[in-house]
């Protein structure tokens, strides 16, 4: 087997160019969506943006702990099911797109092992189909991305792999803004995503679903 740290290392380069990237993406094509945004008059979204997803995650995350990087016998894999969850807090620029500064967490338990990480994570959102009008409004894409650490731990607190290492995080996904309250302030719905994490040790990825709560500071 090749090592994580020879293999991961150039993929480990390559996230941290393709985030930005995508982030780049993602506002050009609510731009293109929401014509004239810079002097339109906001409709449904401005002013100062708190948001917070939170959900389950399935995933699996496989590696070396940071003291035995591709040492044989050290290798191990986890996967499983648990809880997760990302806070930012930012601000809306036009009814198109929001953006925020904040972190995710999230743990997965299965066979004994456990995966767990953290990250400081750009959060970047687009409503591509704004201009359609009607519900297409309140559907947004989102992606992200940051640096962090991972940890495998066995049910006895063992470090079985990552450690103390940065990791860099990609994410992406859709929501739908399917309530407001609160005057069209907070909007509440689901979401859906992935997010994948790696270093030189040990990569990790899950699928994530749940509840995203917004709060818009204007209208």
């Amino acid at each position: 087997m090749v090592g994580l740290s020879t293999t991961q290392g150039a993929v480990n380069r390559w996230l941290v160019s393709l985030g930005p990237l995508a982030c780049a993406s993602l506002l050009a094509g609510a731009a293109r969506a929401d014509a004239g945004w810079e002097t339109a008059p906001a409709t449904r979204r401005s002013g100062f943006h708190l948001g917070v997803e939170g959900g389950l995650a399935l995933g699996a995350a496989q590696g070396y702990p940071d003291a035995h990087l591709d040492t044989s016998g050290f290798f191990t894999t986890s996967s499983g099911v648990g809880p997760a969850g990302t806070v930012w807090l930012g601000g809306a620029l036009a009814d198109a797109f929001n953006f925020g500064l904040g972190a995710s967490l999230g743990s997965v338990t299965g066979g004994g092992k456990t995966s767990s990480a953290t990250a400081f994570v750009f959060h970047l959102e687009g409503f591509p189909l704004f201009a359609r009008g009607g519900a297409l409004r309140d559907l947004g894409l989102f992606a992200e991305f940051g640096a962090g650490t991972v940890h495998v731990r066995s049910t006895d607190g063992a470090e079985l792999g990552g450690g103390g290492g940065s990791m860099s995080l990609v994410g992406a996904g859709a929501f739908w803004e399917a309530w407001r309250v609160l005057g069209g302030h907070v909007a509440l719905g689901p979401f859906a995503g992935f997010q994948y994490q790696v270093s030189d040790a040990v990569s990790r990825e899950v699928a994530l679903v749940g509840v995203r709560s917004a709060f818009y500071g204007g209208p």
